[in-house]
């Protein structure tokens, strides 16, 4: 079983590739040595990655794994991949890249002419004795350029309040058309989520300019960060009963910049200055409107000039 596990993402104001950072260890029964295990994973991820790569040339044993099944390979590399050391307080050692990183293949579905499925990507994490050591916490890190939507709005709500946009982390998530057949093949390997405490976390950084507007699941937190001024963090914990079901973290969220960080206090008092003005201004109009004439009690019509009109009777 695979556990902890940490699936991070950093977000700013510039709301471009977001930096995502996965952090696991294995957990391995008693009954089984660690030397009985000692493979490869592979880590199936439902969208493009992107961001920093490590030296070296892509591994061509993925790009024939895929291509044997039919899908198209779009981009090879090598993503950096880290260790590390859980203690040591202050003389704890910067994180150890491990040589060589993580090699990946990103790779599509065609069906048809001109028709291909939204991206996914296939990643050989090599095998490492930290993977089990429960000081060490190995991290694979990467950027994800789509990982952020901007929402649909009206001109007029992007003019008062902002763009705003939407993030979501998953885990177990293959749903895709290019991630489905790799997990249903594989799905009799899958490593389970083990019972240690494991969490979808999203950082936003630049806080006070932050409007979170919606997060899901309700069972989701939010607080401020213990190691980062000025940002604050929405996660989720990973429940391991769920199995293999998607598990996912959404939040709604804007960022408001010079005269839009106001813009709630300026509209309300913007409102309330046209109420205090068109207020009186109806009113006025109201009580001067011109009066065409009367009916006394005694049955003559006066009139507004002050004279008498012909007797008559009213209707």
């Amino acid at each position: 079983m695979v556990g902890p596990v940490y699936i991070r993402a950093n977000v700013g104001p510039e709301l471009g590739p977001v930096e995502v950072a996965v952090l696991w260890s294995l957990v391995l029964p008693a009954t089984i040595a660690g030397t009985a295990i000692e493979q490869d994973l592979y880590l199936l991820w439902p969208g493009p990655v992107d961001g920093e790569t490590v030296p070296g040339a892509p591994d061509p044993a993925l790009a024939a794994y895929l291509t044997e099944r039919g899908f198209t390979v779009v981009r090879e590399g090598r993503l950096p991949l880290r260790a590390h050391q859980l203690y040591g307080g202050k003389e704890r050692p910067r994180p150890d890249p491990l040589e060589g990183g993580a090699p990946f293949a990103i790779y599509v579905r065609e069906t048809g002419t001109l028709v291909r499925s939204a991206p996914a990507t296939w990643i050989r994490i090599p095998w490492t004795p930290r993977l089990l050591n429960r000081t060490w916490l190995i991290e694979l890190r990467m950027k994800l350029p789509k990982l952020i939507q901007e929402r649909r709005a009206s001109w007029l709500e992007n003019v008062v309040w902002g763009r705003r946009h939407s993030i979501a982390l998953t885990f177990n998530d293959a749903r895709t058309r290019a991630a489905f057949p790799m997990y249903f093949e594989h799905r009799d390997r899958a490593v389970r989520l083990a019972a240690d405490p494991s969490q979808l976390l999203i950082n936003f950084a630049d806080s006070e300019h932050l409007k979170i507007q919606e997060v899901s699941p309700l069972t989701s937190r939010r607080e401020a960060s213990e190691t980062s001024g000025s940002t604050e963090v929405v996660l989720f914990d990973l429940d391991p009963a769920e199995g293999f079901r998607s598990q996912v973290l959404t939040v709604q969220f804007g960022y408001f910049t010079g005269w839009k960080s106001w813009a709630p206090v300026l509209f309300a008092a913007l409102f309330f200055v046209l109420g205090n003005f068109v207020g009186p201004l109806l009113t006025t109009l109201v009580t001067r409107r011109p009066i065409v004439g009367s009916w006394s009690t005694e049955g003559a019509r006066s009139c507004p000039s002050g004279g008498a009109g012909s007797a008559g009777s009213p209707r």
